[in-house]
């Protein structure tokens, strides 16, 4: 994760983040929501909705529970997928179910600058770190869904990491690692992604 921080990577492909053969090692993966973005390794299971995309799995996220056994990966993989589902939240507890105990979720999500945040038709959310209020280390009641909320499998979740990912225009790329930092703290308008990461305790 620490070649994200300070968008010293930029885009917001999967493949920006891991190439299609991408050596797993011997870990579990689930690719959740791969679209085209499939990998490769012969531990990843690529999961879609579209049969298009060609994933090893066609299921549809908004039909829960999702079809793995409990604890059946190491690592879940959700690039740019929690935007498009009205259940993202029953998604995410169901991820928990399936994760292996310290097993890890990176979710990567369009970051403040994105004009696809909201703007396309089929991104149904915005979420961000505030979002996952309810998972270990953030679950004080803030509000009365919290209140509510308090017995959620996210409880079994802790965030480990919430990453901003800097735009990819020439005066960020070139600007100074501590002036990249300042800008991700600071400036909205420069953070094309999110990623937040996730240890199932």
């Amino acid at each position: 994760m620490d070649d994200f921080n300070g968008g010293s990577v930029m885009g917001t492909s999967l493949y920006a983040k891991y190439r299609h053969d991408h050596d797993f090692g011997d870990k579990k993966v689930l690719n959740l929501g791969c679209g085209f973005a499939k990998l490769t390794h012969s531990t990843v299971v690529n999961l879609d909705a579209y049969a298009i995309c060609k994933p090893n799995v066609v299921h549809n996220l908004t039909e829960l529970p999702l079809p793995f056994e409990d604890v059946a990966f190491d690592y879940i993989i959700a690039s740019h997928v929690f935007e498009h589902l009205p259940n993202w939240w029953a998604v995410f507890e169901d991820c928990v179910r399936i994760l292996k105990h310290g097993g890890s979720m990176d979710i990567w999500l369009p970051g403040t600058a994105s004009d696809g945040q909201l703007g396309y038709r089929d991104h149904l959310s915005y979420i961000n770190g505030c979002s996952f209020y309810g998972v270990a280390n953030i679950r004080e009641a803030v509000n009365a869904w919290c209140a509510m909320n308090r017995d959620s499998k996210a409880k079994e979740m802790q965030m480990v990491s919430y990453d901003k990912v800097l735009i990819n225009q020439w005066w960020v790329k070139h600007a100074p690692k501590r002036i990249q930092r300042w800008m991700a703290e600071h400036l909205r308008n420069v953070i094309g992604e999110e990623v937040i990461r996730f240890i199932r305790l």
